[in-house]
C-alpha cells in the first residue's frame, strides 16, 4: 500500500480540501502523514520542509540515507 506525505500552508486555498483528503486516507486505512505549514503556496515553504519529508519516506519505505563521499 503507498504511503503519502501531505503538506500544506496555513494561507493556501487548498487547505480545506487537503484536510478532506487526509480524512479521506484515514477512513480507507492509507498510511499518511499531513502536516500544515505557515504560510503560503511559495518555494520558501516547500524547501523548508524538504528534509522532513526525505526523513519521512526513508522511514516509510524502509530505505536508508545516502551518503556521498566528497571528491
Amino acid at each position: 500500500m503507498p504511503f503519502f506525505f501531505l503538506t500544506c500552508g496555513d494561507m493556501e486555498g487548498l487547505l480545506v480540501t487537503n484536510r478532506n483528503f487526509a480524512r479521506l486516507l484515514e477512513q480507507r486505512h492509507f498510511s499518511y502523514e499531513f502536516h500544515v505549514a505557515q504560510g503560503g503556496h511559495y518555494w520558501g515553504q516547500w524547501n523548508a520542509g524538504l528534509d522532513a519529508v526525505f526523513d519521512s519516506l526513508r522511514e516509510h519505505l524502509g530505505t536508508q540515507k545516502v551518503v556521498r563521499n566528497p571528491r
